[in-house]
């Protein structure tokens, strides 16, 4: 059932307007500010000089209409392999998202190196409670613990917290954290790393989980690897591209060997809710085009004027 709510009826604290992650950009539902690769569109030939002025008629391309969808599905495409977003290939070819995120669908776009050159030794790794509200596991190991009990869209449901701490050196330590919207927008925040004294490692993770009402729990890497790169690629077959700072903490998360034991979507379905940063009538309509209309829900937040 699709349907409306004002915000003050969430429930929660939204961890994302809250606070911001240290160190990172606003968030974001897809990573539109990259350069766009070169490329030249060829123009339609101009109808001939002073037709019309002579005729009351409009002039058309002298080409097959399905030679115009295939020559600028092959554009997107190659945009989209390029590594450019579903959203900056409709600006450059001028044509609506929807239409764009149909044609690239299934076409992989360049990603980060999941596997760091060097990767230094693990420290450990930390997920907010709720982070499997909504969420089915296959074959779910003892130790991805979370709160029994899981109220729908409880504090911190659908929307979790995640920081992964790799050692630097003897003193200091590099963090990396995440905010994962495991219902739809999948990686929304990223921290690229930052190092910290080893004495401040409770003090920075006190002040990264603040917005959470409980402690955030232990996590093993794979767990954390399931979620953030399993909803990476989610949110990408709805049409969404991670946070633009991804790619420079993907790394702390080491090689990932899919697919994710997670089954992500508000039981298993997509479920968007409005953050601060959200542009929902832009997600609304991407899922529009990818799931299609009645095949998601949506919290959004109520605009009552004054």
């Amino acid at each position: 059932m699709i349907k409306t709510i004002a915000r003050n009826a969430y429930g929660f604290r939204n961890p994302e307007s809250q606070r911001r992650v240290p160190g990172a950009a606003p968030p974001d539902a897809s990573a539109d500010d990259s350069r766009l690769v070169n490329t030249r569109i060829e123009m339609a030939p101009a109808c001939p000089a002073g037709l019309n002025s002579r005729f009351d008629v409009i002039c058309h391309p002298h080409e097959d209409v399905q030679v115009q969808i295939d020559d600028l599905k092959a554009q997107a495409q190659a945009l989209r392999a390029a590594g450019n977003t579903p959203k900056q290939i409709a600006r450059a070819l001028g044509v609506p998202r929807a239409k764009i995120t149909s044609l690239v669908r299934g076409i992989p776009a360049s990603r980060p190196n999941r596997t760091p050159s060097t990767p230094t030794p693990l420290i450990g790794c930390w997920i907010t409670r709720q982070w499997s509200n909504g969420l089915t596991i296959q074959d779910r190991p003892a130790d991805w613990i979370d709160d029994d009990d899981l109220p729908p869209l409880a504090p911190g449901a659908g929307l979790p917290s995640i920081a992964v701490v790799r050692a630097h050196d003897d003193t200091d330590v590099s963090i990396c954290g995440y905010l994962v919207d495991t219902y739809c927008l999948g990686v929304k925040n990223a921290l690229p790393p930052n190092m910290i004294n080893r004495r401040q490692l409770s003090d920075f993770l006190a002040d990264f989980f603040a917005a959470y009402a409980a402690g955030a729990l232990p996590a093993p890497l794979e767990l954390a690897q399931d979620l953030v790169f399993g909803a990476v690629d989610y949110a990408r077959g709805l049409g969404f591209d991670p946070h633009r700072d991804f790619s420079l903490a993907a790394g702390h998360l080491d090689a990932w060997q899919p697919p994710s034991r997670i089954t992500f979507g508000r039981d298993g379905k997509p479920h968007f809710q409005q953050g601060p940063y959200d542009n929902p009538t832009r997600i609304l309509r991407t899922l529009d085009g990818t799931v299609g209309p009645g095949n998601y829900h949506f919290t959004t937040i109520a605009n009552h004027g004054p």
